[in-house]
C-alpha cells in the first residue's frame, strides 16, 4: 500500500512539471494556438 502511494507521488512530482511545461510549450506555439481557435470556432 506504501509503494502505490509513494508512486502516485512520485507520478504527480513528474507529469505536474510536464504538463506545465506542455501548456506553457502550447501557448508559445502560435500555430497550434490558431488551430486551437479555429476548432473551438467550429464547436460553437
Amino acid at each position: 500500500m506504501r509503494l502505490k502511494s509513494t508512486a502516485r507521488r512520485l507520478l504527480t512530482s513528474f507529469c505536474m512539471p510536464v504538463l506545465v511545461a506542455l501548456i506553457y510549450w502550447l501557448s508559445e506555439t502560435e500555430w497550434i494556438e490558431k488551430d486551437l481557435n479555429s476548432h473551438t470556432e467550429l464547436l460553437i
